[in-house]
């Protein structure tokens, strides 16, 4: 494949739907600070998951169940992409890979996890950065695999992590060690460690990326059937966990039969269940948007505020995460419930959304910015962010 049809292969419908979960990502984080009907119940050691479920804050989180795992599969489909590009110039992609999973990782450890874990009493709260990290530095040596092995190894990991860990804590009923919550479950050791994100399944999400990407290599386009097709697959997985309500569902069981709790999933850790409903609805998304693109045409093309959060999305969720810390340290008087000291949540669903349409306008510009410094200066570290 040449490096003109390796660009086309990238697509903006990738960068739209990127772009997009980067906006409910941001409702969430926004959603944790202020909202005063929070609601957040995603895996079996929070105490609180089988209590009854408010409708409408449950659904303002649920829908933003998609970004993690969108977020991580299409990072697995931009190392495909990249690799081939740098293919077509004699050039290897694992350097770059090593560095940027021990930068993330090194981001979350010093940055992030200090900070975030305060605020629930844990001296560190590890959370999607590391879990990226760690994939990445992964991928610098899978990604020399075809992309068929990885693609079954990745479903390997997202069907099986659930199977070891019953194994390793006898069925749920041992606590999981430190290395097992790194790896494979969710939890915590108090009051040293959190762990939401364990690295091992969010590797085989990242891997099933991979093989679309080395798919879209080889045929030089994204195939709408094949998104179609894996949509269905992944919403019949989520149905047939979800009936048998057992394996699947990393412990996070039905205790009543109505419609919420089948959508009520384990996200911590992403249960099979999960992903198969959230890659599903990330299928069904990205072909639809590549369908509006081939009925559009070039009128689309590079235009739009998603498209530009996609094409800088870890640089604005860096970006936004320190405007939510600076607005913590303002005076409770300038801020509408913001957690912290003395602080309690007291914002309004409506509220939530005007701060994330607040915090998206801020940092359009800058993000227009950076990604004009990046491509000035295509060799510099900029390009590991």
């Amino acid at each position: 494949m040449n490096e003109q049809q390796t660009g086309r292969a990238r697509l903006t419908a990738i960068d739209w739907v990127r772009g997009l979960v980067m906006v409910l990502m941001t409702s969430d984080h926004v959603s944790a600070l202020v909202y005063a009907d929070r609601w957040m119940a995603d895996g079996r050691f929070m105490s609180s998951w089988s209590a009854p479920i408010p409708l409408v804050p449950f659904l303002n989180r649920w829908v933003s169940h998609l970004c993690a795992p969108t977020f991580v599969f299409l990072a697995g489909t931009a190392i495909a992409l990249s690799a081939a590009r740098r293919r077509a110039h004699g050039q290897g992609i694992a350097w770059d890979l090593a560095i940027r999973g021990l930068l993330l990782i090194g981001i979350e450890l010093l940055v992030f996890s200090p900070r975030m874990g305060a605020l629930d009493g844990f001296e560190q709260l590890l959370q999607v950065l590391y879990a990226i990290g760690v994939g990445m530095l992964a991928m610098a040596v899978l990604h020399r695999l075809p992309g068929r092995i990885c693609g079954l190894l990745g479903l390997v990991i997202v069907a099986g992590h659930e199977g070891v860990t019953r194994w390793l804590t006898d069925g749920y009923t041992t606590p999981p060690d430190l290395a097992e919550l790194l790896l494979l479950d969710a939890g915590f050791q108090y009051p040293q460690i959190l762990v939401v994100y364990p690295a091992l399944p969010w590797l085989g999400v990242m891997l099933l990326g991979y093989w679309l990407g080395c798919r879209i290599v080889a045929v030089g386009q994204i195939e709408e059937r094949l998104l179609w097709s894996w949509s269905a697959v992944g919403f019949a997985t989520w149905l047939v966990v979800e009936w048998a309500d057992g394996y699947g569902n990393c412990g996070v069981l039905r205790s009543d039969d109505s419609w919420l709790r089948w959508l009520q999933v384990s996200k911590y850790p992403p249960s099979l269940g999960f992903l198969g409903l959230e890659l599903g609805l990330m299928a069904a998304i990205l072909a639809l948007r590549c369908r509006y693109e081939a009925w559009r045409g070039d009128a689309l093309r590079n235009r739009g505020p998603l498209l530009l959060l996609g094409r800088t999305a870890l640089c604005y969720y860096l970006l936004h995460f320190g405007l939510l810390g600076i607005a913590t340290l303002l005076p409770p008087e300038w801020t509408t419930g913001w957690i912290g000291p003395e602080r309690e949540r007291e914002a309004s669903l409506a509220q939530v959304w005007l701060g994330v349409l607040a915090i998206v306008v801020v940092l359009l510009p800058v993000c227009a910015l950076f990604e004009r410094l990046k491509r000035a200066f295509p060799r510099s570290p900029l390009r590991w962010i």
